[in-house]
């Protein structure tokens, strides 16, 4: 929570005089906006306001206010759907790309780790095949759901911090009517996920599969 002393020091010609005035413990929404006592605290940090940003962008991305303070702003990662507090600077080239003002989508993302998993990931940017992505695509609203219900970790060693996946259970091939069932998907790690490809019943039927995995890459 951010504190200001209760007391502001001022220098004059005629000496050294104190104002008090009251202490502000918390930021409200009443003294939100730019005018706000504190507002060059989020310039200096790069962090990206609600009241700033969220007409321009909610129509593209899904936004809240951050719990702990009213004015920061949160959108949901496109890749895991966890909600995240993205930069000033990543905020204003999100909007410039929607208004067409920049190449690529610029597209939200948590951490490094969900940006290297996203099949989409500068795939305008650059020709497809440039960045071959780490996870296999599945229905985006699908994985966000399989890995909000395990609460972003990994079901086999329990990381948090990595880079996460959709695993199904019964495979597309072997069962494609149940390729969009959460309750046949469960969260790996990368690692665990190219463990549990080369367990006996659990390997992939096609060609390009197995030789992303020979070269050590998670389909």
């Amino acid at each position: 929570m951010i504190e200001v002393a209760a007391t502001v020091v001022k220098t004059t010609h005629s000496g050294v005089n104190q104002y008090p005035i009251l202490p502000r413990k918390k930021i409200t929404l009443a003294n939100s906006g730019p005018n706000h006592w504190n507002w060059n605290y989020y310039f200096s940090n790069n962090i990206a306001t609600y009241d700033k940003y969220v007409d321009r962008i909610s129509y593209a991305e899904e936004c809240r206010r951050n719990l702990k303070d009213k004015n920061i702003l949160e959108v949901k990662c496109t890749y895991c759907g966890k909600w995240c507090i993205p930069t000033d600077t990543e905020i204003s080239s999100r909007i410039m790309a929607l208004n067409g003002n920049m190449p690529g989508e610029y597209r939200l993302y948590c951490s490094d780790n969900c940006k290297h998993a996203c099949s989409i990931y500068r795939k305008v940017k650059y020709p497809e095949g440039f960045k071959p992505a780490t996870s296999r695509e599945v229905q985006p609203q699908l994985r966000q759901m399989v890995l909000e219900r395990d609460d972003w970790t990994c079901q086999k060693c329990g990381e948090t911090d990595a880079e996460l996946h959709c695993h199904h259970i019964t495979g597309v091939e072997q069962n494609p009517i149940e390729s969009a069932d959460v309750d046949n998907c469960i969260t790996f790690c990368k690692n665990c996920h190219e463990y549990i490809h080369y367990q006996t019943g659990c390997t992939r039927y096609d060609y390009r599969c197995k030789k992303n995995l020979q070269e050590g890459r998670t389909q």
